[in-house]
C-alpha cells in the first residue's frame, strides 16, 4: 500500500512537533519542505524521461545515466543531512510511580508507532495501549 504523503500535512505534521518561537527549527523545517518539493519534481522527471538517457553528439549517439538521479541522491542526502539536525519535541509517559515505591497505583499507558521501512518521514500507524495496573510479585 503506497501513497503520496501531501506536503501539507508534512508541513503541519513537522510544524507541529518543533518549538515554532525556534526560528532556525522554523527555517529548517520550510528548507526541508523545499528540498522535498525538489526530490519529487526529479523523481516525476526520472519516471517520465527513463533511468537511461541518449546523447546525440555529431554522429555519434551513447546512452547514460540520466544526471537527474545524480541531482535526486545528493537532495536526498541533504534531506536526511538535515533532518537529522531538525530538533523533534519528544513527549513523555507520565512517570506514575513517583510517591510510590512499587508503582502499582494505576493504568500503565504504552505507545507503540509503527514506521514505514520504505520512507523515512512516514509513520503507518500510532496505537495508545493502557494496560490495567501491574503488580509486583
Amino acid at each position: 500500500m503506497s501513497r503520496i504523503v501531501k506536503i501539507s500535512d508534512m508541513e503541519s505534521q513537522l510544524m507541529s512537533r518543533i518549538d515554532r518561537d525556534d526560528l532556525i527549527e522554523v527555517d529548517k523545517v520550510m528548507r526541508y519542505i523545499a528540498i522535498v518539493k525538489q526530490i519529487r519534481k526529479l523523481q516525476t522527471a526520472i519516471n517520465k524521461g527513463g533511468v537511461m538517457t541518449t546523447t546525440i553528439n555529431g554522429n555519434q549517439e551513447f546512452t547514460k545515466a540520466n544526471p537527474a538521479i545524480n541531482e535526486l541522491n545528493k537532495l536526498t542526502k541533504t534531506l536526511i543531512t538535515l533532518e537529522n539536525s531538525i530538533k523533534i519535541e519528544t513527549f513523555t509517559v507520565p512517570d506514575k510511580t513517583k510517591g510510590n515505591e512499587m508503582g502499582n497505583d494505576g493504568p500503565i499507558d504504552f505507545v507503540w508507532i509503527t514506521l514505514d521501512p520504505s520512507s523515512i518521514t512516514s509513520v503507518i500507524s500510532i496505537y495508545r495501549i493502557r494496560l490495567p495496573s501491574i503488580d509486583k510479585i
